[in-house]
């Protein structure tokens, strides 16, 4: 089980747009790329594919930033019930990018949960 804080899909942002959280946030954060970024996800630094997807851990630190075009992405801040578990089963897949074949359901499956929660 999992608790859904908040989220958003198909969002748009400027070219010149920049996410930063220099101390991380309070509960995993699951973003969906839907265009090209930079991620910074503590020290390491990735060149993000459209279509790709990072999961990243409570109080670490990262930022993303457009490559100078429009930016799109869909995103949830969630917590598992079950931390160590999720840790488990997921941890090779925290913190660095995760290509995706097609990114439009995953789209579909966050908009459903943010109706859900509202």
């Amino acid at each position: 089980m999992y608790t859904v804080y908040r989220g958003g899909y198909n969002s748009k942002h400027p070219k010149d747009f920049c996410m930063s959280r220099p101390n991380g946030i309070y509960c995993y954060l699951f973003v969906i790329f839907r265009s090209p970024a930079r991620l910074w996800v503590g020290e390491e630094q990735f060149m993000v594919q459209t279509n790709s997807a990072v999961i990243i851990r409570p109080n670490v630190p990262y930022q993303y930033a457009s490559l100078d075009v429009e930016y799109k992405n869909d995103w949830l801040y969630f917590e598992p019930e079950d931390k160590a578990d999720f840790e488990a089963k997921y941890a090779a897949l925290l913190h660095r990018p995760i290509p995706l074949k097609d990114s439009r359901q995953f789209t579909q499956y966050i908009q459903n949960i943010v109706w859900e929660n509202n």
